[in-house]
């Protein structure tokens, strides 16, 4: 590229990022200094380019070669989007979330082999060139050679149908990272613990060869899960490879070129000495971040930057440095300290002295303009806020032996507190002499605990440089002399210290060496308390299959304890599964038990989805595929007090011209009916209606929604003040129920509005051999667990006016076989059955009926296999079972899969009509496909082997494959099965799980993961198989 050309870029890219156009064209008129020629040339590109912000920061760098100089340019052609509805590959495009210069980024929906949301980007027609090909390829290169949590995922790749490349990545729903804190209005220390998990993704790109080169909010979002604040990292458009190219596309970056944010630009990026960058770049954006989320400004003002001028932005960036925070906080007016201090929750006098001292330290180290005296890595970036947090001396300073004085005393602050109280009384009372004898001591214990602390951090020194090689060795895969270097080290809680042990934990373990593998566990889960909770509960998995595989059953018990007691704080429901799981691998005396009681409560759902929500989007009904059993563990609902934010809970519609949104608990009623607060795709609100506790909204549409749907709500905050997450957003779909009339001769028809449904129709009976009522109904197959709760049904004739569930092997035949679960008039429970066709109803179990709860009756019908429970509620969350019974038994065989299944009523008199009312019809509350295999074991445990039975059928029933699961759910079912005396399918069950799981580990064992299992899983599978075998082969009853 000529010099010319580089220096016109320059001129655009600065032109570009000013949008005041007074200050665009004073720029212009400075930069080319009287250049007609130049002038033009540029004006013309920005208006070529009025959208240079693009998908890929290259995509503008070679706009001109279009209108340098030739008398004819080719006009730029035209970029047509993918149009939304369409399918590229398996996905479906649902809306468009994101457009630059060269690509585009849509919301999908991923169809095979599982359904998702996902996002897709693609390259724009006519933007495919070799330099944007190479930056697509580099990017999806980059995403793919990451695992982390931290990191947005790739999913798949491919081309479209035209040839033009697309990739397909984890859907991220947040906002930016300062957005989110300040909105939040997270404390200092909230903000430094998201900070680290940053961080910790930025490392874990670093290890894998990419620099990102772009670090900033806007590429940091911050999303919910389970309430927990998960910051992702997004856009690797502009990523660097460290050693092997991303890509066989040629791809370089132009002389002279930006790369990356000015503002977040390390010096080495500004540069255009050729200087190479590496990963320290990365942590100069790093500490660029830290300053942003704690002084809530840049070091360096992104405007005045870019109003400076190419050659003076330079100079800053390489030459000037920065305020400190504290300090920058001190030169800010009044006004704005007062509203930075408000977004962290602080005072403006405490915020300053908050940010004097170590955090100044550590943020000016990462800022370093000479590299070599930045953090070496990310970790050591995170290790030194982790030290700040603990009040331990950080390294971004020299230590003196003030300063770890300081820190020992705010580190013990009551045993010095203690210490000068005696100090003074003693002076008080013995004089000058003793206070000298005192003083003379003092220093002497100061001095040894300053000699303590050097021997400590060279032996820390010493330790992390060990760690550095066997890091090496173990990327060149010389797992031996890592190994060896590792043995006997004495290591502190350290995140690379942790990454080495687990790596040879787990190379130890796919070799059965378990001895060797427990070992490097025990001390993995002793470091690794800086690792995020899902790793380090993995990392006690690991040791619990190691000791297992090893047969030391006494070593087990005791981590079992230490397992149940380090986690016995947790509310994590995923941490609470893992733990449960550990607790019950081997048999477990009362006492251990009673301790896992508790990890069974936390590990069960609590939160209803409507079925709206779940409906997928083909139209198909199948729900919860086995559904067998609810969520009855002993006290799994006493979940203490809710200490959540307010969130939404669910979604209904049912005619798609009224919608029903639920909230987790009673709002502020005038926010709640605000309708300016609610966004519907696709239709306007026109009115919101809040129920008397405003728990609950009815809005009203202006136009009817086709089919799915998605609400976001904002402005709402609960009676305590506090605000929904901005940007709350849930869907579904339109229920569209289908009426059917079976002979009644009457009028039938529904009203509905909002998660409410009211059913006007005639009837004389359910009962007897023929039928007559009204059916509002859909078709579902297989396994299935509904709910719904009656409000009233009226007049009430008899006691036989009912509402209720029902599902319906016909809608032809009068008198098909049918099972129901009703509310009656007279304030009653009844489950109706008709066993076979043609036969009269009978009403189970006999009279006298069970009496109902009036307005808050809940009703709930479940299918497994081929059996029906009937239950219950007065809350819809304990379930009491009215009745079960096995359509198998008769003559005819099980009920009709494909089933009718809906809500059915009738007056019980064949010249009157029965209105009935009805609400939160939706699935019962499921239970994670991982969460059911431990409830499995925790029945089996227990002594309730039918329970046991259904929970592995449950997990068995579940269409995701995973090899490793349905091997341990087989093993527990055929255990389960000998302890009823069932040995003909036990051995079936027994079978099954022992041709899995020797085939694994014949074919040998791999760290796996998620979809078909991790290598700890297959230990366990084959743990709980040699125990089911030593009863099942056996042919006798063992203690549990």
């Amino acid at each position: 590229m000529n010099t010319n050309l580089r220096f016109e870029e320059l001129i655009f890219d600065a032109a570009l990022a000013l949008e005041d156009a007074a200050k665009r064209g004073a720029y212009l008129d400075e930069a080319c200094a009287g250049d007609a020629a130049l002038r033009g040339r540029i004006e013309r590109l920005l208006q070529a380019h009025q959208r240079a912000d693009g998908f890929f920061a290259p995509c503008g760098a070679r706009p001109w070669e279009a209108i340098s100089g030739e008398a004819n340019p080719l006009p730029k052609p035209e970029v047509a989007d993918e149009q939304v509805g369409t399918r590229v590959g398996p996905h479906k495009l649902l809306q468009k979330i994101g457009e630059g210069g060269c690509g585009s980024v849509y919301m999908a929906e991923q169809e095979q082999p599982v359904r998702r949301k996902v996002a897709l980007k693609i390259i724009k027609l006519g933007m495919d060139t070799k330099q944007v090909i190479a930056r697509f390829e580099a990017e999806r290169q980059a995403l793919a050679m990451m695992d982390h949590p931290n990191i947005a995922r790739v999913l798949d790749a491919g081309a479209t149908e035209t040839g033009r490349p697309y990739f397909v990545m984890e859907l991220v729903r947040g906002v930016k990272i300062t957005t989110f804190c300040d909105e939040r209005q997270l404390d200092t220390r909230a903000r430094l613990d998201l900070f680290v998990q940053v961080c910790h993704a930025i490392q874990h790109a670093h290890q894998k060869g990419i620099i990102h080169r772009d670090i900033k909010p806007s590429n940091i979002l911050v999303t919910l899960h389970d309430g927990v604040p998960v910051p992702k990292v997004i856009d690797f458009g502009i990523a660097k490879a460290t050693e092997a190219p991303l890509t066989e596309h040629t791809l370089f970056t132009a002389y002279g070129h930006f790369i990356g944010t000015p503002a977040y630009m390390s010096p080495e990026q500004a540069d255009v000495s050729g200087l190479d960058v590496d990963t320290r770049s990365d942590i100069y954006s790093l500490g660029v971040l830290l300053y942003e989320l704690l002084t809530g400004r840049t070091p360096f003002d992104q405007k005045e930057l870019m109003q400076s001028g190419l050659d003076q932005m330079r100079r800053t960036l390489r030459e000037i440095d920065p305020h400190r925070p504290s300090t920058k906080l001190a030169t800010l007016p009044n006004t704005e300290l007062t509203a930075t201090a408000l977004h962290r929750h602080a005072a403006p006098l405490n915020l300053k002295s908050q940010l004097a001292g170590d955090l100044d330290w550590i943020v000016m180290k990462a800022l370093e303009k000479d590299r070599t005296r930045r953090y070496e890595t990310a970790n050591g970036l995170a290790m030194d806020i982790q030290r700040h947090l603990n009040n331990e001396p950080i390294f971004a300073r020299p230590p003196s032996r003030l300063y770890r004085f300081q820190k020992l005393v705010q580190r013990n602050r009551v045993v010095f507190a203690a210490t000068a109280a005696v100090a003074a009384a003693l002076i008080g009372g013995l004089g000058l002499s003793t206070w000298a004898l005192v003083k003379e001591r003092d220093a002497r214990r100061r001095a040894v605990e300053a000699e303590q602390q050097e021997a400590r951090l060279r032996q820390a020194s010493e330790t992390r440089e060990k760690i550095t090689v066997a890091t090496t060795q173990i990327s060149r895969e010389r797992f031996a002399e890592a190994d060896e270097l590792m043995k006997g080290l004495s290591l502190p809680p350290m995140l690379e210290g942790a990454a080495v042990m687990r790596s040879l934990a787990e190379w130890h373990a796919l070799r059965h060496r378990w001895a060797e593998a427990a070992d490097r566990y025990a001390t993995l889960v002793q470091i690794n308390q800086l690792d995020g909770w899902n790793t380090a509960s993995m990392d006690f998995l690991g040791r619990a299959a190691a000791l297992l595989a090893l047969g030391d059953t006494n070593s087990f018990a005791s981590f079992r304890s230490e397992t149940l007691a380090r986690y016995a704080t947790t509310a994590n429901p995923v941490e609470a599964e893992r733990v449960l799981k550990i607790g019950l691998l081997a048999p477990a005396s009362p006492a251990v038990l009673a301790q896992v009681e508790r990890f069974a409560k936390i590990a069960a759902p609590k939160t209803f989805v409507p079925l709206a929500a779940q409906s997928p989007p083909n139209g198909g009904w199948r729900k919860n595929p086995s559904g067998s059993i609810g969520t009855e563990i002993s006290g799994a609902n006493d979940s203490g007090p809710d200490t959540t934010p307010p969130a939404l809970a669910g979604v209904y519609s049912y005619d798609g011209l009224t919608m029903g949104v639920v909230f987790s608990e009673p709002m502020d009623a005038a926010t709640v009916a605000d309708a300016r607060n609610y966004s519907v795709v696709g239709a306007m609100v026109t009115n919101a209606t809040a129920d008397a506790q405003a728990g609950s909204v009815v809005l009203r549409l202006a136009t009817r929604l086709p089919d799915e749907f998605a609400v976001t709500v904002s402005g709402v905050s609960d009676r305590a003040g506090n605000p929904i997450a901005p940007g709350s957003t849930t869907g579904g779909r339109v229920l569209e129920l289908r009426l059917q009339d079976l002979n009644t001769g009457q009028p039938l028809r529904a009203e509905y509005e909002g998660q409410t449904l009211t059913m006007i129709s005639g009837g004389a009976n359910i009962w007897e051999t023929v039928d007559q009522f009204g059916f509002a109904h859909f078709t579902v197959s297989g396994d299935f667990d509904y709910r719904l709760r009656a409000h009233s049904v009226a007049p009430a004739l008899d006691k036989f006016t009912r509402v209720g569930l029902m599902a319906r092997d016909s809608l032809s035949h009068p008198s098909s076989r049918h099972v129901m679960v009703a509310f009656n008039a007279e304030n009653s429970f009844q489950v109706l059955v008709r066993t076979a066709t043609g036969a009269t109803t009978a009403s189970l179990p006999p009279n006298p009926l069970p009496t109902a709860f009036g307005s808050n009756s809940w009703l709930r019908l479940q299918r497994a296999g081929s059996v029906f429970h009937a239950y219950a509620s007065s809350d819809g969350t304990d379930w009491v079972q009215l009745f079960q019974f096995d359509s198998a038994v008769g003559a005819e065989g099980p009920f009709a899969d494909p089933i009718h299944f809906g809500i059915a009523t009738c007056a019980h008199d064949a010249n009157a009509t029965a209105t009935a009312v009805v609400s939160d019809f939706g699935v019962t509350p499921t239970v994670p496909v991982n969460t059911t295999v431990a409830f499995a074991l925790l029945e089996y445990r227990r002594g309730d082997f039918a329970k046991a039975v259904e929970w592995s059928r449950r997990s068995l029933a579940h269409p995701e494959y995973n090899a490793a699961r349905i091997a341990t759910a087989r093993a527990i079912l055929a255990a389960a099965l000998q302890q009823l005396g069932d040995t003909s399918n036990a051995r079936i069950q027994l079978e099954q799980s022992r041709e899995l799981t020797e085939k694994k580990f014949r074919n040998g064992l791999d760290l796996g993961g998620e979809a078909h299992g991790f290598w700890f899983d297959w230990v366990f599978a084959r743990t709980l198989l040699n125990e089911a075998e030593g009863l099942v082969e056996g042919q006798t009853r063992v203690a549990r």
